[in-house]
C-alpha cells in the first residue's frame, strides 16, 4: 500500500494509457470510401483521441478506437484553430475546390507537366516505400499522388495563388470538396505510417520515412495524351472576353464555360481542360496575372469549341444562332449577355495581338517623336527675349523654323472643337500648393510690361488644371498671345517655387542659382497629338467657351464685351429696383385710401 494518500494525474494517466503489445497496430493505408470528410486522422498534429474506458470494457479495442473517427466536435475544433491564431476563411465554394483538383489532374495538365505525369506513371515506387511496402497489393495501384504534392507543385494551382480564399485551405477541406463534386472524377484515399505513434507512447512528431496523408487519383483513363500536340490544343483554345465579375476566378471560368456549353453524354466537368489568364501590359514582371475579364479555355471536345465561337461571336454585330427548341434562357446566360461576353479563336486572337503590338509600337514612336519636336520648340521660343519677333537664329535650322512657325500659330476659327495653341504644361510646382496660389504666381507673366500680349484682359489665365500632390499642372491661357508670352516669360526668368503657399517664387539671380536651375519651373507649349487628347477630356460646353475666348481676344472685342454685359446687367438691375421702389409706393397709397 503506497503512502501516498492521492495518485499523481499524469501516473495514472499514463496506467490507463499503456497499451499492451497486442493492441499496437502498423496501418499501411486507410481507405477513405467510408471515413467522413473532414474527420480527424493520425496524421495530424495531436494525438488521437482518449479511448473511453467504458468502451474498452465492453470489448473494443485500440485499433478499432484508431480506425474510428474522431469524436472532437466542430467547435472544439474551431477553439483549438483559434487559439493557435488560425483562421478559416469564409465563402469557400466547395465546387471551386473540386474543379481546381481536377483541373490540375486533367488531360491537358498531365500533357503540359511531363514530371507530374512521370511521378503519377511511378505510383508509390516514387513515395520512399519500403520494398515490402512496394509488393503489397494495396499499394501496387498506380496513379496515386500525394495532395500536398500536387498543391505545391501543380501549376494551376501556382496560377490560383493570387486567391488565397483557395489555397488557403487544410487538406481535409479538398477531401470534402471531392466527394460531394468530383467523385466520379477522383478517388482519393489516406495513408498512415508504419511509424505513426499510437496511444500510451511519446506523442511528439517522429521523423518517418514514409508519407502521411491523403492521395489522389483519377478515376478516368488518359486516352488523350498520346494523340494530341501542341497544335491541336491550340486549336481546343477559345479566347474569352468581358466575364461577369462574380466568376473572374480559375475555377469561375471554368464554371461559367461548363455551364455555357450545351448538355451532353460526356461528364460535366470533365469539358474544360485548362483556364489560363493572359499577362496585361500593366502586371509586374514575374507576378501572377490574375482574371481581369478575359482568358484562355482549352477544352476537350472541338464541337463544344465551334459552339461557343457561334454562340458567342466576337463581333457584336454578327447574328447569333437561334435556339430552335425554344428553351427559356438560364440566369447564368442572362448575366453573361449582360455583360457582352464574347469568344475568339486562339489563332485569330494570336493575329489581333500582334496587330495590336506593332499598332501600340507605333503610337509610342509617334509619341516620342512629338515630344522630341515640342522639347526643340521651348527650347527655341525661350531663346527669343520679349519683344523679339520669332525669327530663327544663328543655331537653328531653317526647316526647324519652318516648323516652328507653322506649329507657333495654328489657326483657330468658330467651327475648331477646342482652342489651338493655348493649352501650357508646367513641370516642377510644389507638391502642397494650390490653385489658388498657382495662379498668383502665374500672374506676373501676364502682368509684365514689356513684351506683354494684347491687354484684352487683366489676366491672360483662363483655368489652372492642377490636382492637389502633383509637381505639375497644365495651364489654359486665353489665346495663343498669352500662351506664347508665358511660355517666354517663365524660360526667360527661371523660377523656383519652395513651399506649397510661395506665390512670388524665388528667381535665377537669388544665391541659390544653382539650385534654381536643377529644380526651376519648366514651361512647355502642348501642340500636336497631346493637345487633342487633353482636350477631348474637356466637357463640349468649356471647349466653346475657350474657342469663344480666343476669338473675342483676336478680334479686340473681349473689353468691350464684358463692359456691355456689364452695362446691361447694371441697368437691369436699376430698372428692377425702380419697379419694386414704385410698386411699394403704390401700395402704400393705396392701404392709405383704402383706410
Amino acid at each position: 500500500m503506497s503512502s501516498f494518500s492521492f495518485v499523481p494525474r499524469s501516473v495514472k494517466r499514463r496506467k490507463i494509457e499503456a497499451p499492451t503489445v497486442q493492441d499496437q497496430v502498423s496501418t499501411k493505408f486507410v481507405d477513405l470510401e467510408g471515413t467522413p470528410a473532414g474527420a480527424r486522422t493520425a496524421s495530424e498534429d495531436h494525438p488521437p483521441s482518449k479511448a473511453d474506458p467504458k468502451t474498452a470494457q465492453s470489448g473494443e479495442t485500440l485499433s478499432d478506437v484508431a480506425s474510428a473517427p474522431d469524436r472532437h466536435s466542430e467547435s472544439d475544433r474551431t477553439r483549438v484553430n483559434t487559439s493557435r491564431g488560425i483562421k478559416k476563411p469564409k465563402g469557400v465554394d466547395l465546387e471551386d475546390l473540386a474543379i481546381l483538383i481536377w483541373l490540375s489532374l486533367s488531360d491537358y495538365a498531365l500533357w503540359a507537366d511531363s514530371d507530374l505525369r512521370r511521378r503519377i506513371d511511378l505510383g508509390p515506387q516514387s513515395h520512399n516505400h519500403t520494398e515490402e511496402e512496394q509488393t503489397d497489393n494495396s499499394y501496387g495501384q498506380r496513379g496515386y499522388i500525394p495532395l500536398a504534392y500536387l498543391r505545391s507543385h501543380s501549376a494551376v494551382f501556382h496560377a490560383a495563388s493570387s486567391s488565397a480564399n483557395l489555397i488557403d485551405q487544410p487538406e481535409s477541406v479538398y477531401v470534402k470538396a471531392i466527394r460531394t463534386y468530383a467523385s466520379h472524377l477522383v478517388d482519393v484515399r489516406f495513408i498512415v505510417s508504419n511509424d505513426a505513434t499510437l496511444r500510451g507512447t511519446n506523442y511528439w512528431k517522429q521523423p518517418s520515412s514514409s508519407p502521411i496523408g491523403y492521395e489522389v487519383k483519377r478515376k478516368i483513363a488518359t486516352n488523350t495524351l498520346d494523340n494530341l500536340g501542341k497544335s491541336d490544343w491550340e486549336k481546343l483554345t477559345v479566347y474569352v472576353e468581358n466575364i461577369p465579375n462574380q466568376y473572374r476566378t480559375l475555377p469561375g471560368v471554368a464554371k461559367l464555360i461548363t455551364s455555357l456549353l450545351p448538355a451532353s453524354s460526356e461528364i460535366r466537368h470533365t469539358k474544360v481542360q485548362s483556364v489560363s489568364f493572359p499577362p496585361h501590359h500593366n502586371d509586374k514582371p514575374g507576378s501572377v496575372p490574375i482574371g481581369k475579364g478575359f482568358a484562355l479555355v482549352t477544352l476537350s471536345d472541338p464541337k463544344d469549341c465551334q459552339f461557343l465561337l457561334e454562340t458567342w461571336p466576337w463581333d457584336v454585330g454578327q447574328p447569333k444562332i437561334k435556339d430552335e427548341t425554344g428553351r427559356v434562357q438560364e440566369p447564368l446566360e442572362k448575366e453573361a449577355r449582360k455583360y457582352g461576353l464574347r469568344c475568339l479563336s486562339r489563332s485569330r486572337w494570336e493575329e489581333l495581338k500582334a496587330e495590336y503590338l506593332i499598332y501600340r509600337q507605333e503610337l509610342v514612336e509617334e509619341l516620342n517623336v512629338e515630344s522630341a519636336a515640342q522639347r526643340k520648340i521651348s527650347t527655341a521660343i525661350s531663346r527669343i527675349g520679349p519683344g523679339q519677333k520669332s525669327a530663327p537664329g544663328p543655331d537653328r535650322k531653317p526647316e526647324d523654323a519652318r516648323k516652328l512657325e507653322s506649329l507657333e500659330a495654328p489657326t483657330i476659327d468658330p467651327n475648331s472643337r477646342f482652342p489651338p495653341g493655348c493649352l501650357v504644361f508646367v513641370r516642377n510646382v510644389h507638391p502642397e500648393t494650390n490653385k489658388t496660389t498657382l495662379r498668383t504666381l502665374f500672374s506676373q507673366a501676364c502682368q509684365a510690361t514689356d513684351g506683354s500680349p494684347p491687354a484684352s484682359s487683366a489676366d491672360g489665365l483662363d483655368y489652372i488644371d492642377y490636382l492637389k500632390g502633383l509637381d505639375s499642372c497644365h495651364i489654359r491661357l486665353r489665346s495663343q498671345a498669352h500662351a506664347k508670352h508665358f511660355v517666354q516669360y517663365f524660360s526667360t526668368h527661371p523660377t523656383i517655387q519652395t513651399a506649397g503657399l510661395d506665390g512670388v517664387g524665388t528667381l535665377r539671380s537669388s544665391p541659390n542659382q544653382e539650385r534654381v536651375k536643377s529644380e526651376g519651373m519648366i514651361p512647355e507649349l502642348v501642340l500636336g497629338k497631346r493637345e487633342e487628347l487633353y482636350w477631348e477630356k474637356i466637357p463640349e460646353k468649356v471647349r466653346r467657351q475657350a474657342v469663344e475666348k480666343a476669338l473675342s481676344v483676336l478680334d479686340g472685342s473681349e473689353g468691350r464685351d464684358n463692359s456691355a454685359t456689364h452695362e446691361g446687367t447694371s441697368n437691369k438691375r436699376k430698372n428692377r429696383r425702380k419697379s419694386v421702389a414704385a410698386d411699394m409706393i403704390n401700395g402704400i397709397a393705396s392701404y392709405s385710401t383704402f383706410k
